[in-house]
């Protein structure tokens, strides 16, 4: 079973995302409620849309797993995904119970908040997250976003060059950033 694990866990970080689901496949016909395929197969509906079949999946793994934080992270971009916000809220911050320096907890918390226009409260929660992960670019990005939101341009702007880090932001043509000409 480990070697099986192991070879899967490898497929993931290769991206080889279909010979990983086989594995992972495999792994719960021996073990239904393993934990690490439940949560492989509830990403993998998360990323499509399947909130329902995310959270079902999740569940099932917390019911082994109760102490792992990924898998109320999970949890909880799963019920805000089907917009389910207090179940989403109450999922990250059992993530943060468990660990309480997890930076995508408190990113996921002030997002929520954001969307609510609780504009301070996400901007303390993206402070936290800046804290606890220092490198986070997400962090630093949402929390450049917010400070615009509350018109703190002077703080925003200098904070928003995090954007360029971000893997889905592009330059414009030719990889040149614009510089305001």
């Amino acid at each position: 079973m480990d070697a099986l694990v192991e070879s899967a866990r490898q497929c993931v970080q290769a991206g080889q995302l279909q010979h990983a689901a086989s594995l992972y496949s495999q792994i719960l016909q021996l073990e239904p409620q393993h934990s690490e395929a439940l949560n492989f197969f509830a990403t993998q509906a998360l990323s499509s849309g399947q909130f329902s079949q995310s959270i079902e999946l999740l569940q099932r793994a917390l019911v082994n797993s109760s102490s792992d934080a990924s898998l109320h992270k999970n949890l909880g971009l799963a019920y805000r995904g089907r917009g389910e916000l207090p179940e989403a809220l109450a999922a990250f911050e059992r993530a943060l119970e468990i660990r309480p320096a997890f930076a995508e907890a408190h990113g996921n918390i002030g997002r929520l908040l954001g969307e609510q226009g609780k504009y301070a409260e996400a901007l303390a929660r993206f402070d936290q997250a800046t804290l606890v992960q220092p490198g986070s670019v997400s962090a630093h990005h949402n929390r450049a976003l917010t400070r615009l939101l509350m018109g703190n341009f002077a703080d925003a702007w200098p904070e928003y060059e995090w954007r360029w880090q971000l893997a889905d932001v592009r330059k414009r043509p030719g990889g040149i950033a614009w510089e305001g000409e």
